[in-house]
């Protein structure tokens, strides 16, 4: 098989070392053919190319201008959720350090969410870190001192 000066192999095919265009098949002769380009019913002929791609930057980081921590212990009377203290944001993350399964509710109602001895979890969409309770899912009375972080 002859291989084009010009071509590099990358995941998914060749790309053209001049602009890091494709990805291209090469055949057995050298032809060098886009892949996904070609006579396909009416459509546009293959996409765009990597560099028509990288053109203009996209910012797809989420935009967050506050963050802190928060702590909370459980509730000493067993199956009893504690919420996190008022304050607003748009994403959570509670560290389980502890060597205790605990349950997390949102909103004051519905099903628990487990989190695991010694993990941690982050949810999104939130509004006030007050939505969130949490209690022992043992059902004992030891308290745990859990840690999250927020950000808004």
């Amino acid at each position: 098989m002859a291989i084009n000066d010009g071509y590099a192999l990358f995941q998914g095919g060749y790309y053209r070392t001049s602009d890091m265009s494709g990805p291209y098949s090469i055949a057995e002769d050298g032809t060098v053919t886009l892949i996904g380009a070609g006579g396909g019913g009416g459509g546009s002929s293959g996409g765009l190319t990597n560099a028509q791609l990288r053109a203009t930057a996209v910012d797809v980081r989420p935009i967050f201008t506050r963050g802190g921590n928060m702590e909370l212990t459980t509730s000493a009377t067993p199956g009893e959720y504690v919420v996190f203290d008022s304050q607003e944001i748009m994403q959570f993350t509670i560290s389980n350090t502890s060597d205790h399964i605990i349950e997390v509710q949102r909103n004051g109602a519905g099903v628990g969410f487990e989190i695991d001895a010694r993990h941690s979890f982050t949810f999104f969409s939130l509004r006030n870190a007050n939505q969130i309770g949490v209690r022992r899912r043992d059902g004992d009375a030891g308290q745990i001192r859990l840690t999250a972080c927020w950000e808004s």
